[in-house]
């Protein structure tokens, strides 16, 4: 229709918003959704892979299973999460911030640019995997879980408010995610990496609660994202002090 339009008396005029409309991308959730699935496909090759070495070889190191942490796993189910933690996730939140032109508007705004795309498509992506793939190791309670943060990375690629805010809620608490796991293999002390759990529950906690205060929110799908940060990590403060006090000298002792 486009190219009949050109070739007519004045048709250029009037192709025009034919070509633009289709020139545009698709919309943000449907982005997400699409790079989500190819995350998807690529995390799930990656995990069965590391899953496979570890049974070929139960003696190596991926096979070891981690002892006296909080997680308790195989140390091959920590290697994905911790790349995209580590890398991936930061990578995404810190381009995400460079390319906002305005810092307010991309924090109580809805500019969901490339790389906040792809900060909510890998993080649906991991939890769908992880649920699919380690689904006999998981519990009802982590599967709940997985289900819902993917629901979340849905849900706020269809908002248009708060969007900054809640990528770096949630980029703080896959820190103190990550900063678990590394307690969990022995690269930072077990006190550390509870305590780093704790403040990353703790600060998302006051940032939405401040967000209120200075701009509430209308999208209802924002309202469901904060309800569900709100609730999951005060459970994640709560843990974190179970877990400290169980550490601690004083329980050592009281067990013993």
């Amino acid at each position: 229709n486009c190219a009949r339009a050109l070739a007519l008396p004045g048709g250029a005029l009037g192709s025009e918003p034919c070509c633009d409309a289709m020139a545009q991308p698709p919309e943000p959730h449907w982005q997400v959704i699409v790079w989500g699935v190819r995350w998807f496909v690529v995390l799930v090759a990656a995990n069965v892979a590391l899953r496979s070495t570890a049974e070929r070889t139960p003696s190596g190191r991926l096979a070891r299973r981690v002892s006296g942490g909080v997680f308790n796993m195989q140390v091959w189910q920590y290697m994905l999460a911790s790349f995209g933690q580590a890398i991936v996730q930061p990578l995404c939140w810190t381009t995400s911030v460079g390319w906002s032109g305005d810092l307010a508007t991309w924090w109580f705004g809805a500019e969901l640019n490339g790389a906040a795309l792809q900060f909510l498509a890998f993080s649906a992506a991991y939890f769908a995997q992880d649920a699919v793939v380690c689904w006999s190791d998981n519990s009802a309670l982590v599967i709940l879980h997985h289900c819902a943060s993917a629901l979340a990375a849905y849900l706020l690629s269809r908002s248009d408010e708060w969007v900054g805010l809640l990528l770096t809620c949630a980029q703080c608490m896959e820190f103190g995610s990550l900063m678990l796991t590394c307690s969990d293999l022995g690269i930072v002390g077990r006190g550390l990496g509870l305590r780093a759990l704790l403040v990353t529950s703790t600060l998302p906690v006051l940032v939405v609660l401040g967000g209120f205060f200075f701009s509430r929110p209308s999208a209802p799908q924002v309202w469901i994202i904060c309800l569900g940060l709100l609730v999951g990590n005060l459970l994640r403060c709560q843990e974190a002090r179970r877990f400290m006090r169980e550490a601690s000298p004083a329980h050592a002792a009281k067990s013993q």
